[in-house]
């Protein structure tokens, strides 16, 4: 999936703030690929800026970037996981509009992973009989995580304080991931999505699906969410253990593909930058070009 936002110029609006972002990367990256951190490459394949552009733009002597330059400098703020980073990448080229619409895209981001961990403070749990003939399903309520339950990792991942049931939640999706890249078909699948959704660069990746601790982007969350459910319904809704491989394999595949007709779609910043010039929403602009071809067709 190619990268839609490619040959794109965007405007220089803070030289001091792209040479910040340009200094700390070529201290990062080194001034050859073969002195890059090994395991950051693989994270970060393609993504490298070389050497004589971040010289250029530490000079500040840029007054537009290309689109690719800007994607592979957000990429690899991201991978290395620095927010103010981040931001002052975003602030050295967009336009006012345009992050004030992105700035929405990521508070919706943050709010659509909190969404996934942080329910309605209920969850519900199997007791088995002391006796050892059946048993119970008992209510748990929410409260605050002990100290210690949780790294800085698990509360960035999780986007806000966590909470005892965000933590088991969190636990669980672990588990079932461990379960899905154990299946050879299933982890095949993950790994191809994984690759669509780095190439169409919408949302930041998290590194290799098999590192310990690895959190995935919203898609990816969207697809498994309905698999842990189980707990949440008092185990009415069919939970993941009670699927055969075979089944998982085609939950990820359908949900996959439903995912890749959401990436049909320009990159974030071009989306962002279209609704600044934009005169319609894009469904109705879309209804008017279907209306127009219809009408010319008669």
């Amino acid at each position: 999936m190619a990268n839609r936002n490619a040959g794109r110029r965007l405007d220089v609006i803070d030289s001091e703030a792209l040479a910040t972002v340009a200094r700390w990367l070529l201290d990062v990256q080194g001034p050859t690929w073969a002195e890059y951190d090994k395991r950051q490459q693989r994270r970060a394949t393609g993504a490298r800026v070389p050497g004589r552009t971040l010289r250029r733009l530490m000079a500040r002597e840029a007054e537009h970037v290309s689109d690719d330059t800007y994607s592979a400098l957000e990429l690899q703020v991201i991978v290395h996981g620095d927010e103010h980073l981040r931001a002052t990448l975003a602030a050295a080229v967009e336009t006012e509009a345009e992050r004030w619409i992105l700035d929405g895209w990521h508070d919706w981001e943050d709010e659509r992973i909190g969404r996934f961990f942080f329910r309605r403070g209920v969850r519900y749990a199997w007791q088995p009989s002391p006796t050892g003939r059946g048993g119970r399903v008992e209510r748990i309520e929410d409260g605050p995580a002990a100290d210690g339950m949780a790294d800085a990792a698990t509360a960035y991942a999780l986007r806000r304080a966590p909470t005892q049931l965000a933590l088991a939640r969190l636990n669980a999706f672990r588990e079932l991931w461990g379960r899905l890249l154990a299946i050879r078909d299933a982890k095949k699948l993950i790994y191809q999505f994984t690759k669509d959704l780095a190439r169409a660069e919408y949302y930041a990746p998290f590194g290799d699906p098999e590192e310990e601790g690895y959190f995935p982007p919203i898609p990816v969350l969207r697809v498994v969410e309905p698999l842990l459910e189980s707990e949440e319904s008092a185990f009415v809704e069919r939970g993941w253990r009670e699927f055969d491989d075979g089944e998982l394999v085609q939950f990820l595949r359908y949900g996959f593909s439903s995912e890749r007709l959401l990436m049909r779609r320009e990159g974030n910043r071009q989306r962002a930058h279209g609704f600044t010039t934009r005169r319609e929403p894009p469904a109705a602009e879309k209804s008017a070009r279907k209306r127009g071809r219809r009408e010319a067709s008669r």
